[in-house]
């Protein structure tokens, strides 16, 4: 659980210097989303943690592109394993054929506050 005195001086700074703050969803109950709306600043919450769960990196993959079709973004993250890594360059690489575009995570940001 993180608390508001923790959060609030670290979301002020992430503001001051433009930069956008993402949460990734493992803390339960983050005081991140709620201090970054009241500070105005821009976040967003992960849809898809790709590398956690029982069905693998490749079912979550397949329930990003779903979202991402769905809603017209969706915002994953994984560790960064090697493995996990050389799974997502093959995936990236797939995305064009499949009508998908990967894009930096402030540009799904913006679609997903204009939406």
């Amino acid at each position: 659980e993180t608390t508001r005195e923790a959060m609030l001086p670290v979301l002020e700074e992430v503001k001051r210097r433009g930069l956008l703050y993402l949460d990734d969803g493992s803390v339960k109950g983050s005081a991140g989303e709620p201090i970054a709306g009241a500070i105005g600043l821009d976040y967003a919450i992960v849809n898809v943690r790709l590398d956690e769960g029982s069905g693998g990196l490749a079912k979550a993959l397949a329930e990003l592109e779903t979202m991402a079709r769905e809603r017209g973004t969706a915002i994953g993250v994984a560790k960064a394993k090697v493995t996990t890594m050389k799974q997502l360059a093959d995936w990236a690489d797939k995305l064009e054929a499949k009508g998908l575009v990967l894009v930096p995570v402030s540009a799904a940001m913006r679609s997903q506050r204009q939406s």
